[in-house]
Order: C-alpha cells, then structure tokens, then sequence
C-alpha cells in the first residue's frame, strides 16, 4: 500500500506502507571516558524491542505490592513465588491468585536488581527499555514516529551530513529509509 505523505515544507512524495512502518531503534548512551552521557544513536532498523531484552528479567507488575499484603500468609506467598517463577498468567497458579483477589496484573520486564524498565513483555514490537531512570535507554519506534532528530540521526549514521542519493553507503538503514528521513527534513526534492 502506498501513502502519500506530506513533509513541514509542503513538499509531497508517495512512500510504501512497509517503509512507514519499518522498526527503527537508538540507544541513548550512559558516557563513557569524557562523561558524554545521554548522546543518542542510531543503531538497527527491522528489530523489535524484544530483540533487546537479553539482560532484563521478567516479573509481574504488582509483584511487590502483592508480595507485602501476603508476606504472613507463607502457602500464598509460595504460590506467589512459583506463579512468578513460571513468568506466565496462564499458569494455574497465577489463575488461583486471581481467583482469591490478587491482582498481579501484567507481566513486564524487570532489570537485575528488580527495578521496572518501563517495558511490558506483550508489546506491539516497539518500546523503551530504560534501565537507569537517566541515560542508558533503548527505544524502538516505527519510522513514520520518529522525531526530526531520530530522521537525522539516522541520515548522519549513513556515513553523511549531508544527504546525498549516489551515496553507496548507508549504514544499517537501506535506501527508502534514507529518502524517508532525507524528505521529512527537507533535504530532498519532492519526487511522485
């Protein structure tokens, strides 16, 4: 399907439904030897947020408020303990939980010390993992979301700063990316 979409210079050009909704991803960096915390990236296109969670654990959402209204009730706190363990709420005993009151409520994604990352485990494949509340953040948008500084972001990663359609290189992003963003920004003629 072909959308016709319409950049802030009044400019016009027809762009493919899949380039719109292509998955694109930036991490926002914790420094590193000079301190240049919170520096933005580009790093992936066609990656979920799922494909970023190899570190995070998963939990319930209302673990902890559950956990501390049942921790003197040991044979619920344990059925608490293997709900969790089992990290599903089709699990019989997640099911029992809910049956007795107990709302747990969604399962999301946990860092190593049990800190939420702002990340529910059913997702639509885009999201943002935070770990730190500050810098080291992960975000995976569609391309048509993305900001005018994300569209930057992602023409500079093409081994430019400035656009240029001969260029033969570009990075992660493939061709229709590139004029996406090149377009929105008004770096490239309208083409129909």
């Amino acid at each position: 399907m072909k959308n016709q979409i319409k950049n802030l210079h009044g400019q016009t050009k027809v762009f493919d439904q899949n380039t719109l909704n292509t998955l694109v991803s930036f991490h926002i960096g914790r420094g590193g030897r000079f301190h240049n915390s919170g520096f933005k990236k580009f790093i992936d296109t066609n990656k979920c947020i799922d494909d970023y969670v190899s570190d995070l654990f998963i939990s319930f959402e209302n673990y902890e408020s559950v956990a501390k209204e049942i921790e003197d009730r040991t044979n619920i706190m344990e059925l608490l303990n293997i709900a969790s363990e089992k990290e599903s709420a089709e699990s019989k005993e997640y099911q029992r939980l809910k049956h007795i009151g107990l709302n747990l409520g969604q399962l999301i994604y946990v860092d190593h010390n049990g800190c939420e990352v702002g990340l529910f485990v059913v997702n639509d494949g885009t999201g943002c993992i935070d770990i730190d509340g500050d810098y080291n953040t992960t975000i995976v948008c569609r391309l048509e979301d993305c900001s005018d500084e994300e569209l930057r972001l992602i023409i500079d990663h093409s081994g430019s700063n400035e656009y240029n359609e001969d260029a033969q290189y570009y990075g992660y992003a493939n061709q229709d990316i590139i004029d996406y963003s090149a377009f929105m920004l008004g770096l490239m003629e309208s083409i129909n």
